[in-house]
């Protein structure tokens, strides 16, 4: 990624399954869905999120490098990232699974899965977070056999990840 002008830290979350990073679900119970970023452990990004391209722009005006980040959003592996210099910038991937939120896939991540298998998804954090895959790289709206492959692909996986694209690779579909 080029940087310009150069006091502009900026870089690319990117979710596997092909969710948006920047999509904020706000209707979810009991709290709204988005993507948390803390650079250097204070500072969140311009705006105070995620845009809608997935990206996190911060201008790095008020700290200095190395930037130390932070990603994390319900139903994925929290990661930590350290860019050394403002153009080592390019992307960081959450893992997709961690339903109950607590940074590992498991078998208790599988069971909740499970209990939803074939349900519509509605306006609950749990549904909402469990909905990773669907045709042309969006979640489709219903949590199906898709979804549990995907969390199974990473299951015993534990976090903070650092933040490389899923194994097989992984582009961004946005």
């Amino acid at each position: 990624i080029t940087i310009d002008p150069p006091n502009i830290f900026m870089f690319q979350i990117g979710l596997e399954g092909g969710k948006n990073a920047g999509l904020v679900m706000s209707n979810t119970v009991p709290a709204p869905i988005y993507t948390n970023v803390l650079i250097n452990g204070i500072y969140p990004c311009d705006g105070g999120g995620v845009n809608v391209d997935g990206f996190c722009q911060f201008n790095n005006a008020t700290t200095t490098e190395p930037y130390a980040v932070e990603v994390s959003r319900l139903g994925y592996l929290d990661a930590e990232v350290e860019f050394e210099v403002n153009t080592d910038a390019s992307s960081v991937w959450l893992l997709a699974g961690d339903l109950n939120d607590d940074d590992v896939i498991n078998i208790f991540d599988i069971q909740l899965a499970a209990s939803l298998l074939g349900s519509p998804v509605n306006d609950n954090s749990l549904s909402e977070a469990a909905d990773f895959t669907g045709p042309g790289h969006a979640p489709d709206g219903v949590i199906n056999i898709m979804d549990l492959v995907l969390m199974a692909k990473n299951f015993g996986a534990d976090g903070p990840t650092d933040g490389t694209p899923p194994a097989g690779g992984g582009s961004f579909p946005f």
